[in-house]
């Protein structure tokens, strides 16, 4: 999206205070908040991006291991609120009211007879 004030709540926009899913339009993908509002907590491993496609770089199944906040939140610059935005914390030390998770809701297709 060009612009991002369309489709995330982030500093200059938010009051730094987190707003209810949905308020914004949604991504390409109809997606909601998948930028901005609060960073995101993922599985993803702490590779560095490669030119080179890479699909669901996951990280360990460990409860002690390195996680990744991906898109930044409400408290932060326009600038870093962007999916690719990464950084890395020690999940089992790391907490902040500022980070949550995604849950996505697909159709389960019916066999067919």
């Amino acid at each position: 999206c060009d612009n991002v004030n369309e489709i995330g709540w982030y500093a200059q926009n938010s009051r730094k205070m987190t707003h209810p899913v949905g308020r914004k339009e949604p991504n390409a993908w109809g997606l909601y908040d998948t930028i901005g509002n609060v960073c995101e907590l993922c599985r993803d491993s702490a590779l560095k991006y490669t030119e080179a496609p890479m699909t669901d770089p996951m990280g360990s199944l460990e409860p002690d291991g390195v996680k990744m906040l991906k898109g930044e939140g409400c408290r932060s610059d326009v600038i870093y609120c962007r999916a690719a935005t990464r950084n890395s914390v020690n999940s089992v030390t790391y907490a902040d009211p500022f980070v949550g998770f995604r849950l996505v809701l697909v159709p389960v297709r019916q066999a067919q007879p």
